[in-house]
């Protein structure tokens, strides 16, 4: 059991590095000059700013197809609405 821990933690040690090397050489390549530590929070950050900007705009999209179909509704005749519920 001791070797199996073992073996995992070295592979996930290769990997990190390997994670690593690969980080720095893309910021290298791309000419950032600074913590990469900033430079990964700055990504992760706006990347969560872009998901909230994207919900706020699906939430209110949704917020306006409910009132449209309840204006809809208020201004069907009755006996439409009557239709409607009679073959649900």
């Amino acid at each position: 059991m001791g070797y199996l821990l073992l073996l995992i933690f070295v592979l996930t040690w290769l990997n990190v590095r390997k994670i690593r090397k690969a980080v720095i050489y893309l910021a290298v390549q791309e000419g950032y000059s600074g913590s990469l530590k900033t430079k990964i929070l700055d990504v992760i950050t706006d990347y969560a700013a872009e998901r909230k900007t994207e919900k706020k705009v699906r939430k209110k999209q949704q917020k306006e197809k409910k009132l449209k179909d309840v204006i809809d509704r208020e201004l069907a005749p009755e006996s439409e609405v009557q239709d409607e519920t009679s073959y649900s």
